[in-house]
């Protein structure tokens, strides 16, 4: 019963090299758009980003596989546990790996406070758009998931409910946000 039993995955090098473009852009994108606010930091503007420079990259790789890795991990449990023939962690790390990809790419339209806007929107005079986008943004992402696992896994119409893929699909988002904030 080693680890290598519990992480089964099929040898596809596409979707490994696929996983990783994502990735990559994924970190790129948290590189340039996302910063970690610390009052008192540096030249007293809170930038961890600003006080560190290049070696932001550091916090940046750690905060990114983190979440992938952690959110493949259960996603592979939860594809584990209902459709034992049909695990493959290798599958799960590219989903995961396009779930941190949306969530990086939030910052592109809020670069100060990001997808924070669940959070701290309510505290400050946020406009109704930003709210939208909010929600546009969060149905997207969650639908598209949804696709991608059951594409990726080769679900036929009728073996999962629909609404199964969303609950999952909505957990992995939440396992991301979680992780950032």
């Amino acid at each position: 019963m080693g680890l290598s039993r519990r992480l089964q995955y099929t040898r596809n090098p596409a979707l490994l090299v696929s996983a990783f473009v994502v990735l990559a852009v994924a970190v790129i994108n948290y590189y340039v758009n996302f910063d970690i606010l610390a009052p008192g930091i540096g030249n007293l503007s809170g930038s961890v980003k600003s006080n560190m420079g290049a070696l932001f990259i550091a916090p940046v790789l750690v905060l990114t596989f983190g979440q992938v890795i952690y959110t493949a991990g259960v996603l592979h449990l939860v594809v584990r546990s209902f459709y034992f023939e049909r695990r493959d962690f290798l599958k799960a790390f590219f989903a995961a790996s396009v779930e941190v990809l949306f969530y990086s790419v939030f910052y592109t339209f809020y670069p100060s406070w990001g997808p924070y806007l669940y959070i701290v929107g309510p505290f400050r005079d946020t406009p109704i758009g930003s709210y939208l986008i909010l929600l546009a943004w969060t149905a997207f992402a969650i639908l598209a998931m949804a696709y991608l696992v059951k594409r990726l896994y080769a679900f036929k119409k009728g073996e999962i409910r629909v609404s199964m893929l969303i609950l999952i699909s909505a957990a992995m988002l939440t396992l991301v946000l979680a992780m950032a904030d």
